[in-house]
């Protein structure tokens, strides 16, 4: 956090220029300007939950037959002509609409 006084020296969503020293620290520029900043800790939820959850490890088996065309592909996935989706996209792009009646 940006050391201010009392005022905000950067405003939000600035491009600002992060520098680190082994010496003197963290530091940012901002249009030319070096500021001190603070470490700031986000506060924690109150109402966080510290357990964490037990993580469930699931396999897949792969189809070995499933490639883009087969049969089984064509089971699974609905799949459309292709010069029918090509169709569709100009006369929604290209051609020219009526305007609807008022």
């Amino acid at each position: 956090q940006i050391l201010d006084a009392g005022f905000p020296i950067v405003s939000a969503r600035k491009e600002i220029t992060v520098l680190i020293h082994p010496n003197r620290g963290i530091r940012v520029e901002y249009q030319g300007r070096t500021y001190d900043t603070i470490r700031y800790l986000k506060p924690q939820n109150k109402n966080a939950n510290t357990k964490v959850p037990r993580k469930v490890v699931s396999t897949v088996t792969p189809h070995v037959e499933l490639r883009h065309g087969s049969e089984e592909w064509k089971r699974i996935w609905w799949m459309e002509d292709y010069n029918l989706s090509l169709k569709f996209l100009y006369e929604i792009f290209f051609e020219k609409q009526s305007k609807p009646a008022l």
